[in-house]
């Protein structure tokens, strides 16, 4: 591995790898702080079950990332090649081509998205949890508030990214997710209910949008938010690719963020709390291994783009060699101490056995290796050629739950096959 560094010391490409390796690994930080803190604060103060709904409810984001059916995924490619080639012209027509599609489609969604949980999610409390109806309804309307917040500073992100901002743009995004994370979680200790930590959490997404917004328009005089420059041909031109990258979404919701809404609904709230934090402790290494990965994007893309098969090369071989380095070390401790570390983070609240954190391990590896053999597709718009696999595979995990006998084993043994069928698939592609 220090052999491939020092090839890619070259400058401006190895200072801006590290930056944004540093940027996610500082982003992943947060998300593991707060993850591993919520456990013991929010099932202390509302219970297993009213974790669980919240767990639950948490899942919103993931449904309303659908909403741009991956428009923004693949117009950071295009804005970026644009950039590179310095065509600000190009660039704002496709930023403003994905920022018009995308806004109109997530207002849309999450109406529908607030309207559907507020009645499921209501109906729920009358026989699980600590709140009534109409606490669970208003805690689904902030939610869905404060994540079209964060889809737009996605949509934005997509600057930072194109003009070689993309550690500066990550760091001041994520800072808002510890924020919301410690705001819930002082709500919660000061005996808030979940309409309160919800308003509380959207109130500074809609802050942090603001800020997010106002930096990049005055570092990239180029940028201007708004519709004027978009156009019907850009907009076919990114339909292919983003839809590939719907599906790629669409996968993680189904196999993720569904799959604990499945679990909740067919096992109990209390069983949807013991599995999705079992996988949160799981796929802490993979979140880890994969910083590079989302770092080295705009690199990649750059040097497919003008053939420099070399550095595309180098740069997959340290994708690889930064996965295994998180990962190596991670499995045997999951392996072994999982149910412990479970019922550390829960106070003895939740419950799992040996067998359960296995699964979910090697589930978690076979991710992180078909998603960094995939890095190369994904820089070129060609996700289309396995996202699909992904996305069927995934909605039929997220149906294990309902089978006759199922439980949580059997779900995580799903994840694995899933995820093991695509690494196959993907190494097949390269």
């Amino acid at each position: 591995m220090k052999h491939l560094l020092n090839r890619l010391r070259t400058g401006q490409i190895a200072g801006r790898l590290a930056r944004g390796f540093g940027a996610n690994l500082l982003g992943k930080v947060w998300v593991t702080l707060i993850q591993f803190l919520s456990v013991p604060v929010l099932t202390a103060t509302w219970g297993a079950d009213g974790f669980g709904i919240w767990l639950m409810l948490i899942t919103i984001p993931s449904y309303l990332a659908l909403s741009d059916v991956g428009l923004s995924a693949a117009a950071a490619t295009d804005v970026t090649k644009a950039v590179a080639a310095a065509d600000y012209s190009q660039a704002l027509q496709s930023f403003q081509t994905s920022w018009l599609f995308t806004s109109l489609m997530t207002i849309g969604m999450a109406g529908l998205t607030a309207f559907g949980l507020v009645l499921w999610l209501g109906s729920l409390a009358s026989v699980a949890g600590p709140w009534d109806a109409n606490v669970i309804a208003w805690a689904a309307i902030f939610t869905t508030l404060g994540t079209l917040c964060s889809l737009q500073m996605g949509i934005i992100q997509i600057v930072y990214q194109a003009t070689n901002k993309y550690a500066f743009g990550t760091a001041l995004r994520d800072i808002g997710y510890p924020l919301q994370g410690f705001a819930v979680m002082a709500v919660a200790l000061l005996g808030g209910d979940l309409a309160s930590a919800t308003a509380v959490s959207a109130g500074i997404a809609a802050l942090m949008l603001i800020l997010y917004s106002v930096v990049i328009l005055r570092l990239e005089p180029w940028v201007k938010l708004g519709f004027a420059h978009a156009n019907w041909t850009d907009l076919r031109k990114l339909l292919r690719p983003s839809l590939a990258s719907f599906a790629l979404t669409g996968a993680n919701s189904f196999g993720l963020q569904a799959l604990v809404v499945t679990i909740g609904w067919a096992l109990g709230p209390a069983a949807a709390a013991v599995f999705a934090t079992a996988r949160m402790i799981s796929r802490t290494p993979l979140q880890f291994a994969g910083l590079l990965n989302r770092a080295s994007l705009p690199e990649l893309i750059k040097a497919i783009e003008v053939g420099n098969t070399s550095l595309t090369a180098r740069l997959l071989r340290l994708n690889v060699w930064a996965a295994a380095l998180f990962m190596a070390p991670a499995l045997p401790i999951l392996l072994f101490l999982g149910p412990e570390l479970l019922l550390l983070l829960s106070g003895g609240n939740l419950h799992a056995d040996r067998t359960l954190f296995a699964l979910l391990a090697l589930a978690a590896l076979c991710n992180v290796v078909w998603t960094t053999l995939a890095m190369p597709l994904l820089a070129q718009n060609r996700q289309g050629e396995y996202a699909w696999l992904v996305l069927i595979s995934n909605i039929v995990v997220a149906a294990v739950p309902f089978l006759p006998g199922s439980g949580l084993a059997m779900a995580a043994a799903a994840i694995l096959v899933a995820d093991g069928v695509v690494v196959l698939v993907v190494r097949g592609k390269n």
